[in-house]
């Protein structure tokens, strides 16, 4: 058996060799490195694209946390005049005043238009339960809908003989069927109220608490001085 290097073997014949040899092993190393970059670029722009996700995230969760409180602060200021309007409501159902019928949009006169609520109203979707200020801000506009149409009803129909229409005063029946939308309009309050975002001050915690009992107060009532009212009924 023959031992050694070939016969034929030559320096440029090594060199050439050799050469293709490390051609290879450049080659693959180079396609190890491109590998490396690939996979290195490719980690940075996972991580840019989470980091921007949790950016995005974060914003979102800030948003949605500031609609919510803003308008569970314009709800908190407007339980005050439901519940005074629902008063007014609860005097004329059991004949402690009279109004006239004329005038009888000066029941829900308090109740002034929203200011937070138009302005995210296009976001309002983004809150976990938006029917329940949409339903809110619903009520109080029919309540006021309803004591306008019967205030223009009066005004404009023919009166009784011996009477006038300034004279004919809005009775229990008129006034169980505001109140009811005012009733309905608390019990959505509540809902919302009660539904504190995150960690509050000492000072919003007592008006929190005053505020429900409030609400609380005039659920109570309301359904001595409306038993029958149907916003009652469907609560149970």
């Amino acid at each position: 058996m023959p031992l050694g290097l070939p016969g034929d073997l030559s320096f440029y014949k090594l060199l050439t060799d050799w050469g293709s040899f490390l051609a290879g092993l450049l080659a693959l190393l180079a396609g190890l490195l491109a590998y490396c970059a690939g996979r290195k670029q490719a980690d940075a722009t996972r991580e840019a694209t989470n980091q921007q996700l949790k950016a995005q995230a974060c914003a979102r969760a800030a948003e949605i946390l500031n609609i919510k409180t803003a308008i569970r602060a314009e709800i908190i200021a407007f339980a005050k005049f439901v519940i005074g309007a629902l008063e007014i409501c609860q005097r004329i159902g059991t004949g402690k005043i009279l109004v006239p019928r004329t005038d009888a949009n000066s029941i829900v006169r308090s109740l002034q238009r929203p200011t937070v609520f138009p302005a995210v109203a296009d976001r309002i979707a983004l809150l976990k339960n938006p029917h329940l200020p949409i339903q809110f801000y619903m009520r109080i506009d029919e309540a006021k809908d309803m004591a306008d149409m019967l205030a223009v009803a009066t005004a404009a129909g023919p009166a009784a003989p011996g009477t006038t229409s300034s004279n004919i005063a809005v009775d229990p029946n008129n006034a169980v069927v505001i109140a009811d939308c005012l009733i309905t309009a608390l019990q959505l309050a509540r809902a919302m109220i009660i539904d504190t975002p995150g960690d509050v001050s000492e000072a919003e915690q007592i008006v929190t608490k005053r505020t429900l009992d409030d609400i609380d107060a005039a659920m109570i009532a309301s359904r001595e001085s409306f038993p029958n009212a149907s916003s009652f009924q469907d609560a149970g």
